[in-house]
């Protein structure tokens, strides 16, 4: 994308998510979704990819209600940023909660919540690197704890398990138990 359309494209994915127009650091995020839009999702297991085209097909969303022709890299690896928003609102559309509530209950269940912009620093970028790193090669707990989505009870090592059969579980443990997450 052109230096404008990736502008544009970074207000718009974000707005999809954003819950606040809040100008408070303690309230904002920005420096965190910056690193989430820079960092390439990859995937590992199988179907995965999926779940990156999902985040890619936003592209295709934005290009179609802003009029934008051309993409310069239209190939490129969805980012975690886009490869979230899809996944909140895949689990909206199958849930109680709305995609940006979805979206925050993510970065709650990574632990990325704290790192608002009032708390950001060059340690910060490392921390949540590193986040985002062992997201991207299943370096979490085989319950998912780390991961995006952590169970209480689970047969089945979530580090081997495709991302969209993690959320089902998820939602799964949270009806039988009756305890759906507390959503922003």
């Amino acid at each position: 994308m052109s230096q404008s359309e990736q502008g544009g494209y970074f207000d718009w994915l974000t707005g999809l998510v954003r819950t606040s127009r809040s100008r408070n650091p303690r309230n904002t995020y920005w420096e965190l979704l910056h690193i989430l839009h820079t960092t390439p999702f990859t995937w590992y297991v199988r179907n995965d990819d999926n779940r990156g085209e999902d985040g890619k097909e936003l592209r295709v969303k934005f290009q179609e209600r802003f009029g934008y022709v051309e993409l310069d890299q239209p190939d490129a690896d969805a980012s975690m940023l886009e490869m979230l928003v899809a996944l909140a609102e895949v689990a909206s559309y199958e849930s109680l909660g709305t995609p940006p509530q979805w979206f925050w209950k993510l970065i709650e269940n990574l632990d990325l919540i704290n790192y608002t912009d009032a708390n950001f620093s060059d340690f910060a970028v490392d921390e949540v690197t590193e986040v985002l790193r062992n997201v991207n090669s299943r370096r979490y707990g085989s319950d998912g704890r780390g991961g995006l989505f952590p169970l209480r009870y689970t047969n089945k090592d979530q580090r081997r398990v495709e991302l969209w059969y993690q959320l089902a579980e998820y939602l799964q443990e949270c009806e039988d138990s009756n305890s759906w997450p507390y959503l922003r």
